[in-house]
């Protein structure tokens, strides 16, 4: 059961509480996996990731979805080393691939 390996571990220092568990979201992942199944039949997907934010989510996302896809990443950023945006965004880290012509999820 998704979750099983999470249930003994603490709560690590200063989170209050955990507002979605593990086994909610994986619900909420398998619902959007068969939702893009819907609107996309087997007719091939490319899903851009950006980094690195998104990379845990489209894993879990891909692995749910029942017909191969193609990935690709790309980085953007504006903060630096800072937490905040220092300036305007930029690709530090391109697609590797065109999508031209693709049907494509961001």
């Amino acid at each position: 059961m998704p979750g099983d390996h999470f249930k003994d571990r603490p709560i690590p220092e200063g989170i209050d509480s955990v507002l979605i568990d593990e086994t909610a979201i994986d619900q909420r992942v398998q619902e959007l996996a068969e939702r893009i199944e819907e609107k996309c039949g087997s007719d091939g997907l490319t899903i851009v990731c950006v980094l690195t934010g998104a990379l845990m989510f489209a894993a879990d996302l891909v692995r749910k979805l029942p017909f191969p896809v193609e990935i690709d990443c790309l980085r953007i950023g504006s903060s630096g080393d800072q937490s905040v945006a220092v300036s305007e965004p930029k690709f530090s880290a391109p697609l590797k691939n065109s999508v031209k012509g693709k049907s494509i999820l961001i």
